[in-house]
């Protein structure tokens, strides 16, 4: 009798189980300090997954462009962080000698091509997306980007954030953090994707349509998309950031919100047309697929300025993860309160990936 009823109890929590929305859903898991596991703060602003948890990962303040090797171990049946390693910068300080204008490159981001064995890092200063080797020296080559993204094109501080690579469409894609100085016209917040081929020739563009803000600017302000991340099935992930920081700090707020997309559903536009020559525009169609927010306030110090998106594990049951960093500034704040280096996992709902 008693096996039957301890059988009964244990077939109902598995079908309880199975019925919540964390078993097969969406889950947000507690962010992790990255100070826990002795690293430094600094400017993280993006990584990419290059082999089972191995990243590399960027610092868009550093003097020397380059990227750190970095091991990040999940828990295969909950993804919970369970280590992180960050290892020495492999950078090129040539770059930077070459820099006439300001003292870093301002690299965004970064992606991997696995079979060159080479990473391709985006610099907002420069407009360009270019090659690395596995020491984080430049080979010579870079993404042939269109006119319409050079940097006096660019509004303020909202050039290249963003760029990603997938192996199963031979894709590149990048976005800019806000519109284009000639897009801007409009109250519309336009964003164009763009694509390239491994001939690193660009390809398609897309429209990306920005939610309008929802944050009253303090004395920091941005609102932009930081990350992109290319699917195997030609479907992106478009991650949109907007924060406010008032001048005494409370009451600072971040919101985050990842968006799908699908270039494959419109036909793209000729790189290089103004928008006047596009009108109406047709913009891809965005399928939310999670969002959060952060604070700086009382009883709530979870403030994190998420800007890079990677692949993380997949799951015991085949969910996938997403692993969220965020840029802390270095530490910035006071003797009161300092900003966190945090990385935050994300568990995709099935039907995501």
């Amino acid at each position: 009798m008693k096996t039957r009823i301890f059988s009964f109890v244990s077939l109902l929590a598995l079908l309880l189980l199975s019925a919540s929305p964390e078993a097969f859903g969406q889950k947000k898991l507690k962010p992790v300090k990255m100070k826990k596991y002795g690293i430094a703060p600094a400017n993280y602003s993006g990584w990419v997954k290059v082999a089972p948890d191995s990243f590399a990962l960027i610092d868009d303040k550093s003097r020397v462009d380059g990227f750190y090797p970095v091991r990040v171990k999940q828990n295969p049946v909950t993804g919970k962080i369970i280590d992180v390693r960050c290892y020495e910068l492999r950078g090129d300080n040539d770059a930077l000698a070459k820099n006439k204008r300001r003292a870093d490159t301002d690299c965004e981001d970064i992606t991997y091509v696995p079979d060159w064995n080479t990473y391709f890092i985006c610099s907002e200063y420069e407009q360009q997306v270019n090659e690395y080797d596995t020491e984080g020296k430049r080979t010579g080559r870079c993404l042939q980007i269109p006119a319409q993204f050079h940097w006096k094109r660019i509004n303020d501080n909202a050039g290249f954030e963003s760029v990603t690579y997938n192996a199963r469409t031979s894709l590149f894609w990048v976005t800019t953090e806000g519109p284009l100085k000639a897009d801007s016209a409009t109250s519309r917040p336009l964003l164009r994707l763009q694509s390239f081929g491994r001939d690193l020739r660009p390809q398609g563009q897309w429209f990306y349509e920005m939610d309008l803000p929802e944050l009253r600017p303090g004395k920091y302000y941005a609102h932009g998309v930081s990350a992109l991340l290319a699917l195997d099935d030609g479907r992106l992930l478009v991650l949109e950031r907007e924060l406010t920081v008032p001048a005494n700090y409370l009451g600072s707020k971040t919101r985050t919100k990842v968006y799908c997309v699908t270039p494959a559903d419109l036909p793209s536009v000729e790189p290089g047309k103004e928008l006047a020559e596009l009108m109406p525009v047709k913009c891809l169609e965005k399928k939310p697929v999670f969002s959060f927010d952060t604070h700086i306030r009382l009883g709530r110090l979870n403030y994190g300025n998420y800007e890079g998106m990677a692949l993380g594990a997949r799951l015991a049951d085949g969910r996938q993860t997403l692993l969220l960093i965020c840029d802390s500034q270095a530490g910035a704040g006071n003797k009161y309160y300092r900003l966190k280096d945090y990385i935050k996992v994300v568990v995709l709902p099935r039907e995501v990936m």
